[in-house]
């Protein structure tokens, strides 16, 4: 009987040895698992923000601002790329133009306004989905402004360009109103 209670303590210590085992792989792997969903929120971070500079810079290049950050700098060999991707959005717009959605000479510019608005505000989106208080994001803001200068600065010059076309006038009226640009739409309409 001795030596079956010794077979069994010794047993159960090697159960429990191998319990004690399993339970540090389960931390061990648990670690492993949480380090990378990490992992992939940070590359899912990082994708975002490599979108989002590219967008900047796509605009950027439709607004025709020429200080671009060092980022882009540091990237000239794509720059050749992005200058036609660009060129190309034109002609698609002067293709849609075509097609019917613009009915006069002002509508095309409102149309490829109202495409930048809508882009500057696809970028305001994605900034706060990356985060307002992250370093990068903090980072390109001067460059987000100047986008935003440049916006407001065509409205305004189409505004004035609009005549006596009320339709026109509402509609650049309401882009302004999509840049929560209320202040600059007034005074672009006394300066008119």
């Amino acid at each position: 009987m001795q030596e079956v209670w010794g077979g069994l303590r010794g047993f159960v210590r090697e159960v429990e040895g191998i319990r004690a085992s399993v339970v540090e792989r389960e931390i061990e792997v648990r670690e492993a698992v949480a380090e990378r969903r990490r992992v992939r929120v940070d590359i899912e971070r990082g994708r975002r923000m490599v979108d989002w500079e590219g967008g900047l810079g796509r605009l950027e290049g439709k607004l025709s601002i020429g200080s671009r950050s060092s980022v882009k700098e540091s990237t000239v060999g794509d720059s050749q790329d992005e200058d036609e991707d660009e060129g190309e959005s034109d002609e698609e717009e002067e293709e849609e133009f075509e097609e019917g959605q613009a009915l006069n000479g002002i509508s095309l510019e409102i149309l490829k306004l109202k495409r930048r608005v809508d882009e500057y505000r696809l970028l305001e989106y994605e900034a706060e989905q990356i985060g307002q208080e992250h370093p990068f994001v903090t980072a390109q803001q001067p460059r987000m402004i100047q986008c935003r200068k440049m916006i407001l600065l065509d409205l305004s010059n189409s505004l004035r360009q609009t005549g006596d076309d009320i339709t026109g006038r509402l509609k650049i009226m309401s882009l302004f109103r999509d840049m929560d640009a209320s202040r600059e739409a007034i005074s672009a309409l006394k300066s008119r």
